[in-house]
């Protein structure tokens, strides 16, 4: 891969990919490594992969003969106990604590097979694209090639109207971790001195430390793989009832309970199921509620499915909602689109980035109340008219396609690892 530059260098890219996990079985910020790394190698782009040995077998499977680009480091006692620790605290200090503590030493214990590879294979930048989090703090490798992080998402809140859902304790960890997060980054400086830092949104901007000395680009961190979410469905076509699909993990932020007591209301006016794909802790409290609602033979539980069978559920379905107060992404909202399904979000954090009136329906969290309403409202007007589901869903697609398909993402990566290093060859 080349490119033109005033001095007519030819630059190629030969890039070292430095992540904790690499999955599309863990889902989430997870599965953005691997797709980088598959897309380049598809377009190929000389790249390597270090990650944890959790994910081997997955990776084995997957990969095939560029399986042997990938390297391999081990759990050591102190995640061990770090994990255990984080375990019996609430989840705001396991995220944002000890999850942090895990992947900085995770990061140092790598360092020594990274700079091995970087001899070996002539590695002229490395890209760590995950943890996504603007406040994390990354290792300063001094490897003497460029860094490339992100693209990074977060500075998330809840809706004021919905700040009480996170715990007062919980609200004052998150507040003190951020206020002191620039003094630690002054000590733990991967960030700071790394060339080129991508941001998914003005809001992760915002949230960077400060006295970063690279380049900051704006990139949106999710992607699509048309070839896993290419299986269109048919929604101009009379059913004798309406499919209403959730998919997503069934934690309080998410906001599940707020779209069953939104399902309550609609099926006054319009016949549909609810189906909820995913598992969770909150995931009973979910299922007592739709009892107490007497819903519960209009909403089924499906539980945890593959890639694959949430885009067969999806291309038998007919509208995609997802309620979430704190989607910093949001990555099921580009597969729903991808399957030309019309999306109801919350206009709030990640689904911004991805929709806008002519492609889907936002709601405003402006209160529980009137939030449940309108979800309610939406899904019966989506529920009475297949014409407007099918213009909304082909404009969903069409935005799929030209803005965020994997392939040209790892495109628009290589130009950005094209430049990353023409700028450190010059400085």
């Amino acid at each position: 891969m080349t490119t033109n530059t005033s001095e007519n260098l030819t630059i190629e890219p030969r890039v070292l990919i430095i992540c904790e996990n690499a999955s599309f079985r863990f889902g989430g910020e997870s599965s953005i490594p691997l797709h980088y790394f598959k897309n380049l190698r598809n377009q190929n782009i000389e790249t390597w992969l270090i990650v944890n040995e959790r994910v081997r077998d997955e990776l084995a499977e997957i990969l095939g003969n560029e399986f042997e680009r990938v390297s391999f480091v081990s759990d050591t006692w102190l995640h061990k106990i770090l994990n255990y620790i984080g375990l019996q605290l609430p989840e705001t200090i396991r995220v944002f604590l000890f999850r942090q503590l895990m992947i900085l030493w995770s990061q140092y214990i790598l360092r020594s097979k990274a700079q091995k590879l970087i001899l070996q294979h002539n590695i002229n930048v490395i890209h760590q694209p995950i943890p996504v989090s603007p406040k994390y703090l990354f290792l300063n490798y001094n490897f003497e090639i460029p860094m490339v992080i992100g693209p990074l998402n977060g500075g998330m809140n809840y809706p004021p109207a919905f700040a009480k859902r996170n715990n007062l304790f919980s609200r004052f960890f998150l507040k003190l971790g951020r206020q002191v997060s620039d003094l630690f980054h002054q000590f733990i400086s991967g960030k700071l001195v790394a060339e080129k830092i991508l941001v998914a949104n003005q809001r992760t901007y915002d949230a960077l430390p400060s006295k970063i000395t690279g380049k900051v680009e704006f990139l949106c961190e999710n992607g699509i793989d048309t070839n896993v979410w290419n299986v269109a469905p048919i929604i101009n076509l009379p059913k004798k009832i309406i499919r209403v699909i959730y998919v997503g993990r069934l934690v309080q932020w998410k906001g599940v309970d707020l779209l069953i007591e939104a399902c309550k209301i609609a099926l006054t006016q319009v016949d549909f199921e609810l189906e909820i794909i995913g598992e969770g802790k909150y995931r009973n409290n979910l299922e007592l509620l739709a009892s107490n609602l007497q819903i519960s033979e209009k909403v089924k539980f499906v539980g945890w499915l593959s890639q694959s069978e949430c885009a067969q559920r999806m291309s038998q379905s007919d509208i995609f909602v997802l309620p979430s107060l704190f989607e910093c992404g949001g990555a099921v909202i580009l597969e729903a689109m991808a399957m030309k399904l019309p999306v109801i979000a919350t206009k709030w954090g990640g689904p911004l980035d991805y929709l806008d009136d002519d492609c889907g329906i936002l709601i405003e969290p402006n209160s529980p109340d009137t939030f449940v309403n309108q979800l309610a409202q939406s899904i019966i007007k989506l529920s009475k008219s297949p014409e407007l589901r099918q213009i909304i869903g082909e404009k969903g697609h069409q935005k799929v396609i030209n803005e965020f398909d994997w392939q040209k993402k790892a495109k628009r990566m290589i130009e950005i690892y094209q430049s990353t290093i023409l700028q450190s060859q010059r400085s």
